[in-house]
């Protein structure tokens, strides 16, 4: 009978410390707002002072004040590769940006000399590919090399009019770009109106993404593709739902709680190479835009804030990226400021803060068992 009343108490107080089966991650605060996370955890973005980096744990600010001869402010980072290399911009006067390349030693270099049109920089990837838009044109510049490539517009594809024709509507952007030399972004189609598209450098070929709908209405409708993962799997909008393009396979994303409904519309930002997606869904609520991000894998929806071990106090509003670690950025409230976050995934079997009190009593229980045990026998052999 002794026995079982001990084994009871460490079963007992055990079965408490363990890591609760909602929580994936840690959160921390970033004092800026970040803009995009490479594989090495570093995270780029623009703080009060301009260009700002968070790297192994800390956080610098190295504003950039001139690109080329030209003064700017507000300097910012649009993305960063695995090899240091910034991407990023800043205003020069009022409203037009410059944009630049700053490498791993921070040298900057402008990349407003290649148009005589404003720069707008996209994302860099780890073989030096950028992604530029100019004038209603969108690019991918060799950093290493200069050579510049042009995105065909979906103008081109769909409308039969004389060429200087289509120069003068067509609006054609690009954003992220794979290592693979794969490109994702949007074109418009008629005016007003642009389709989400996939540009591959290695063939020079425009993929209107939409064509793969089950949707015979899909070019009057609004899209765009907002990432892609090195495996070629693409995430973006699709009249206000978010899609997974594979390789001619689309599927759309369930819809993100919201009280005891669900967003209205939702916004897929990032994948990474495991299928997770992040974004936010968004809503008008009594007059307020009201947004909240998400996490998305195998098809399961879930609030990114429920997954959160230590969530006190935060408001996660948006998840702008996610590398293959796992780790996740965006921008929320915190204690009722504006913030930036970064979450680290929990590892596999380490407790939660909170079940760490209760663990050690489990530990305790074992080592007052283990006694208890020990005395007996002490006094058996005595009696003996």
């Amino acid at each position: 009978m002794f026995k079982y009343f001990v084994i009871l108490p460490i079963a007992f107080f055990a079965s408490f410390a363990t890591v609760s089966p909602a929580a994936k991650f840690t959160i921390s605060e970033l004092k800026f707002v970040p803009g995009a996370i490479n594989e090495n955890g570093d995270v780029v973005g623009q703080g009060a002072g301009g260009l700002t980096v968070f790297k192994n744990g800390i956080t610098e600010t190295t504003p950039v004040d001139h690109v080329g001869s030209t003064p700017v402010y507000y300097s910012f980072g649009y993305s960063i590769n695995d090899w240091g290399y910034i991407v990023g911009g800043g205003y020069w006067n009022g409203y037009d940006q410059k944009s630049f390349v700053m490498d791993k030693y921070g040298l900057v270099k402008d990349l407003n000399t290649l148009f005589t049109n404003p720069v707008y920089a996209g994302k860099i990837n780890n073989s030096g590919l950028i992604t530029v838009n100019s004038g209603g044109s969108a690019y991918v510049f060799d950093n290493k090399n200069g050579i510049l490539k042009e995105a065909p517009s979906l103008y081109r594809y769909y409308l039969d009019f004389p060429y200087d024709l289509q120069d003068s509507y067509k609006y054609t952007t690009l954003g992220n770009i794979n290592d693979t030399g794969v490109a994702v972004g949007s074109s418009n189609v008629l005016l007003g109106g642009y389709h989400a598209i996939m540009f591959d450098i290695n063939t020079g070929l425009t993929t209107d993404l939409t064509t793969y709908f089950d949707d015979p209405s899909f070019y009057e409708k609004n899209s765009s593709a907002n990432d892609i993962n090195e495996n070629g799997v693409i995430v973006g909008n699709y009249d206000g739902k978010a899609f997974v393009y594979d390789h001619g396979l689309v599927k759309f994303l369930a819809p993100v709680p919201f009280y005891n409904d669900f967003h209205e519309s939702i916004y897929a930002s990032a994948i990474n190479d495991s299928g997770a997606v992040v974004g936010n869904g968004c809503d008008i609520d009594f007059g307020f835009f009201t947004c909240d991000a998400f996490y998305n894998k195998n098809g399961k929806m879930q609030l990114l804030l429920d997954l959160v071990s230590n969530p006190s106090g935060w408001e996660l509003a948006n998840a702008v990226d996610i590398n293959n670690s796992g780790q996740i950025i965006g921008t929320g409230f915190f204690n009722g400021h504006l913030a930036g976050f970064i979450l680290n995934p929990l590892a596999d079997g380490v407790p939660e803060p909170q079940n760490w009190a209760l663990l050690i009593l489990g530990f305790g229980a074992v080592g007052t068992a283990v006694r208890l045990q020990k005395q007996k026998k002490s006094l058996l052999n005595s009696e003996a």
